[in-house]
């Protein structure tokens, strides 16, 4: 179900406008997140000397004011929102409609904090409640994920494959080509699933001037590559790594703001490429 304006999810739980938890405040969606800069002291001399800047991690506060018709409902209220916030080791999506935004974003956080209403406040059926969530990605997401799909370039003029995915497309590819569009401000890491059959495939970005090449990879029909541009893994039907088989020349590339080039090869001119990404911002 979309989001109205003001409204956020998490962990199955829905914050803000027309629900328990009125959103009072929101803090670190739209700053910047935690640096880790390099800039060195001049020795016997004022200043720095400068150095590059990074984005570390994001600190997400919301502030909350909880409220419902009977007590019983209140302690309904407040007991989901306990256990939608408990401690965890996974990154979920928290999700934001933003007024004037015309989609929603997300950032993937977990649970580091938080002050929720007690015994006290039953009284009244008003609480105040405090959540803090830290993202180890300091990205801001399009809510909604971009997919895109290529067959292999051929030099016989094109192939046509029987083959249908249950995923929403963005501009599709023609002839081993893909134009993946990151329409955020900042990188973005996708995803990309490589079906067999296929022999020595090859994806490159022809935008950033970077491509992975495996060598000595062969798939047959029903079997696919898994490949995760953020932790940089590669695995065979989703279990067995493959990472040895990238070339030594290969490196991980992102999608810059912009429309991205990304061409789709292999040794047997066979094979289908899956490209998925979320635009990002900073």
């Amino acid at each position: 179900m979309p989001l109205a304006d003001w409204q956020l999810s998490y962990n199955g739980l829905t914050l803000g406008a027309g629900t328990p938890y009125g959103l009072t405040n929101a803090l670190g969606l739209d700053d910047l997140p935690d640096l880790r800069t390099s800039d060195t002291p001049r020795p016997s001399d004022h200043g720095l000397y400068a150095g590059s800047d990074f984005a570390a991690g994001r600190l997400v506060e919301l502030a909350l004011t909880v409220t419902a018709a009977d007590n019983a409902a209140f302690r309904a209220a407040i007991q989901a929102l306990d256990d939608a916030t408990v401690l965890q080791t996974t990154e979920k999506a928290l999700s934001f409609q933003q007024p004037g935004s015309a989609a929603a974003r997300r950032v993937n956080v977990r649970p580091r904090r938080r002050s929720i209403p007690n015994d006290w406040d039953y009284v009244f059926r008003i609480g105040r409640a405090i959540l803090q969530f830290y993202a180890t990605d300091p990205r801001v997401y399009d809510d909604t994920l971009s997919s895109s799909s290529t067959a292999a370039a051929t030099s016989g003029g094109g192939r046509t494959y029987n083959r249908v995915y249950n995923l929403t497309y963005a501009a599709g590819g023609a002839g081993g080509t893909i134009t993946a569009t990151n329409g955020g401000n900042f990188p973005t890491r996708p995803t990309a699933r490589i079906d067999g059959p296929v022999t020595d495939p090859r994806i490159e970005n022809v935008t950033a001037g970077k491509f992975l090449q495996f060598s000595g990879l062969t798939l047959a029909a029903g079997e696919w590559l898994d490949i995760d541009f953020a932790n940089r893994t590669v695995l065979l039907n989703g279990t067995a790594s493959r990472y040895n088989l990238l070339t030594s020349t290969s490196s991980f590339w992102e999608l810059a703001p912009g429309a991205n080039q990304i061409n789709f090869t292999s040794g047997s001119a066979t094979g289908t490429l899956t490209l998925s990404w979320r635009s990002a911002w900073l």
